[in-house]
């Protein structure tokens, strides 16, 4: 607790001298996120290390005023997911769409060569209405060994309890009082019961009437891409039963509007791709888990880049598509005010219900909030 105290000290008497400096107060929040036993496991980290993290919060102090950022957690562990060690380490951040992004790199030198590792950072905090809600902590180590965590944790503007913090070593609140009554409801209505919160990206196609998810998983990716009241050429394309195409994944800056050609460049064919087609009443879906194909949309959706997604069935037909990674707020607005049908058949997908949209930080509940919010009526 001495460190801490004295850690805020020098936090306080940094900022008050950049706000004499810029004769402003600087508009600044705190950041709380509980690591708990499910996040260590979602990112990989050994089981033997689960007691240096297990229950132990991040605390993050930020300036917008000066774009910095610093760890003042009062367990210094928590470092390793962090990046930055103790007050003076501070650093600057990227404002985005939906919070802020920092890196960092930091090198251990040892006396012997498997004693010396580099740390890459990269991480992101998820910030909607000036309330923090997603850490995301990218941690690859390179060196002797090479590892790679990747690290979602809940965040809040709150301290946590005691309580709250008991529970999240074990990820089990205590039973209720009337727990075997509550088991009995739950067991007859096992199929309604969501026993794992899926994460998902959601991207939006340039006509508004197609959409891409990606469900993101530890160490796999499903990829659902939904044509709502279908569409010629994407049948004629997908509906197949050998996968036979050629199929490219690129900047959509790179292609010309009904240039064939121009959406097929050389460098970004998908060389192992494999899908499912299936109907949806008017829907057209298809399905898909290949590495490099989810892998490449993976990679767009880090660098929240606009990409096109074409396949050429020779001597059949050839579709493409325009694909951009939904991020904010204003995003769905703009969905919604294109196309109404597409924006509410979005909120009524499987993954929209059950899962955690990752840019947003929304679950569906949150949805439903801002659609009352903004009177938009689904029904």
């Amino acid at each position: 607790m001495k460190r801490f105290l004295f850690s805020s000290f020098i936090l306080i008497f940094f900022f008050s001298i950049l706000n004499y400096t810029n004769s402003a107060q600087s508009e600044e929040i705190y950041a709380y996120c509980l690591i708990k036993n499910s996040d260590l496991k979602q990112a990989k980290v050994g089981e033997e290390d689960y007691a240096r993290f297990q229950g132990k919060v991040i605390t993050f102090l930020i300036s917008f005023d000066e774009d910095l950022i610093v760890d003042v957690s009062d367990d210094g562990e928590v470092s390793v997911i962090t990046g930055m060690y103790g007050p003076t380490d501070m650093q600057s951040f990227k404002k985005t769409s939906n919070g802020i992004n920092y890196t960092n790199k930091i090198e251990v030198v040892g006396e012997t060569e498997d004693q010396r590792f580099t740390y890459k950072y990269n991480n992101k905090l998820t910030i909607v209405n000036g309330k923090p809600k997603l850490l995301q902590a990218v941690v690859d180590q390179t060196g002797f060994s090479m590892n790679s965590w990747r690290f979602l944790i809940d965040c809040r503007d709150t301290e946590y309890t005691s309580e709250e913090i008991k529970i999240a070593k074990n990820d089990q609140p205590k039973k209720p009082k009337n727990f075997e009554e509550l088991m009995e409801k739950i067991e007859k209505n096992r199929d309604r019961v969501i026993t794992k919160i899926k994460t998902y990206s959601l991207f939006i196609e340039e006509d508004y009437d197609t959409v891409l998810l990606l469900e993101l998983m530890a160490k796999s990716a499903n990829v659902f891409i939904i044509s709502y009241g279908g569409f010629e050429f994407f049948e004629k394309v997908y509906n197949q039963k050998d996968n036979e195409g050629y199929t490219f994944i690129q900047p959509s800056n790179l292609k010309k509007q009904g240039d064939m050609t121009s959406y097929m460049n050389e460098g970004y064919e998908i060389n192992n791709f494999e899908w499912n087609f299936i109907f949806r009443n008017d829907d057209q879906i298809i399905t898909s888990n290949s590495l490099e194909f989810t892998n490449a949309i993976k990679k767009y959706r880090g660098a929240n880049q606009e990409f096109s997604i074409s396949t050429l069935k020779p001597d059949v037909a050839w579709y493409a598509g325009t694909f951009d990674l939904v991020n904010n707020t204003d995003d769905l607005i703009r969905i919604y005010k294109k196309n109404k049908q597409t924006y509410c058949s979005i909120l009524n997908e499987e993954i929209i219900i059950t899962g955690k949209n990752l840019e947003l930080a929304y679950l569906n509940p949150d949805f439903r909030n801002f659609n009352k919010k903004n009177n938009i009526n689904c029904n």
